[in-house]
């Protein structure tokens, strides 16, 4: 058996990864991601708030996933492009605030400091 070729030292905490700097991936869940991605026509791509219930369970059963899977991968997208949006805020010049407000809807609603 090939032994695999660690880039993170023994001792580290880290999980052995192929390549510096990246974690190790379930390959199967992008399969996924991207199933349910080419099921959607070009319009729900572009603006996902348009796809209702019936639009969900098209796309479910075009992927070969769940409509829940189909929900949840919906749910992640519209967390981060929420993110992103408070990210644009910031280097507008929302300061300390702004940013201890996105750290806190990233790591599930908890609160720093006081």
């Amino acid at each position: 058996m090939r032994q695999r070729r660690c880039w993170v030292e023994r001792t580290s905490s880290r999980p052995c990864t192929d390549k510096p700097g990246r974690p190790n991936v379930d390959e199967s869940q992008f399969t996924r991601i991207e199933a349910i991605i080419n099921s959607m026509t070009s319009k729900e791509r572009h603006n996902s708030a348009i796809i209702n219930g019936s639009r969900r369970k098209r796309i479910a059963l075009g992927s070969g996933t769940t409509v829940q899977e189909v929900n949840n991968l919906l749910r992640q997208h519209t967390q981060m492009s929420k993110m992103f949006k408070g990210m644009g805020s910031m280097a507008g010049g929302g300061g300390m605030k702004a940013q201890q407000r996105l750290l806190s809807q990233m790591q599930g609603k908890q609160r720093f400091g006081r």
